[in-house]
């Protein structure tokens, strides 16, 4: 009885180790190619202002995104006259080593995203307008109210997961310990084919211990989200499969100075997802107070 036990304990410990080791063989591989990806896939992108007298938009992508998350929307609000600065989130995209995420805790993440808004506000003169999509959105709720911003946008906001927050986080406490990079089951949660076809990924490798960081972030934010009181525009859907909708009402539905959008055909990554031009659309006119010419589909 004893020897079948062993046995059991010895097949289940290698399986572990050969799942680990193939992880670590692909994350190695990643993060070797990724110096020759396309610069929006691993860097900070700037799009210079075409006048002095405006203030920079600062737009932060999500758990694992790229700048190039918000490339087409980066080039409409700059084309309207903008400084747009698109920063890489640290320890988000492939340029860092999979086994290597989750050492940059919460309070880092803030003070990085109090440093943005502070030298964009030197830089022109006036608060600067963020726009967050995911953990990017959680990061720009602290960011607002925190610092001086002008305007705020949120897409797809990360405060929890879709579904079994508490236990999802409790379980992943443990399993980090086992496996502690695994791979994403999908690159994005995109509901349009075309979109998810043209989507590029941060990473395809998602690290437990970063996931845990990424939980505390969103704790943070939606205690300071009650307390915002500026211009904010909310986009979401209720088919989101990674950030909870409710939640997100929750904070948000008829407040004062908020105007929620439902973008219900699509999923978690709204500027790659059906109803994509009226996402950008809404934003850039938030933005920049302008209305933009009727957009083909």
């Amino acid at each position: 009885m004893l020897g079948g036990w062993l046995t059991v304990i010895a097949v289940v410990v290698l399986l572990l180790v050969a799942v680990n080791f193939a992880i670590f063989l692909f994350a190695c591989c990643e993060y070797g190619t990724s110096s020759n990806k396309n610069p929006w896939l691993r860097s900070t992108q700037t799009l210079s202002a075409q006048a002095n007298d405006r203030p920079s938009v600062i737009m932060l992508h999500g758990f694992g995104g790229t700048p190039k998350d918000f490339r087409a929307l980066a080039e409409l609000v700059a084309g309207r006259g903008f400084r747009v600065v698109v920063p890489a989130i640290p320890d988000q995209t492939g340029t860092s080593f999979a086994y290597r995420r989750g050492r940059t805790p919460p309070t880092a993440y803030i003070d990085w995203v109090h440093d943005l808004i502070r030298d964009e506000a030197a830089l022109s003169g006036r608060p600067p307008m963020l726009v967050g999509t995911s953990m990017g959105g959680a990061l720009a709720v602290i960011g607002a109210a925190d610092r001086g911003v002008s305007k705020l946008v949120l897409l797809s906001p990360y405060f929890s997961l879709a579904v079994h927050d508490q236990w999802v986080t409790r379980f992943t406490k443990v399993l980090r310990w086992i496996v502690p990079v695994i791979p994403k089951a999908a690159k994005a949660q995109i509901s349009d084919p075309d979109g998810y076809r043209e989507y590029e990924t941060g990473s395809y490798l998602v690290s437990l211990r970063a996931f845990l960081q990424l939980a505390e972030l969103a704790k943070i934010a939606r205690a300071k989200a009650p307390g915002l009181a500026l211009p904010i525009l909310v986009l979401a859907s209720r088919n989101d499969t990674v950030a909870s909708y409710g939640v997100t009402e929750r904070l948000f539905q008829g407040r004062d100075q908020v105007h929620m959008v439902a973008c219900d055909r699509g999923n978690h990554i709204l500027t790659y997802d059906f109803d994509r031009e009226r996402v950008l659309t809404e934003v850039v006119e938030f933005l920049t107070g302008e209305t933009l010419p009727q957009r083909s589909s």
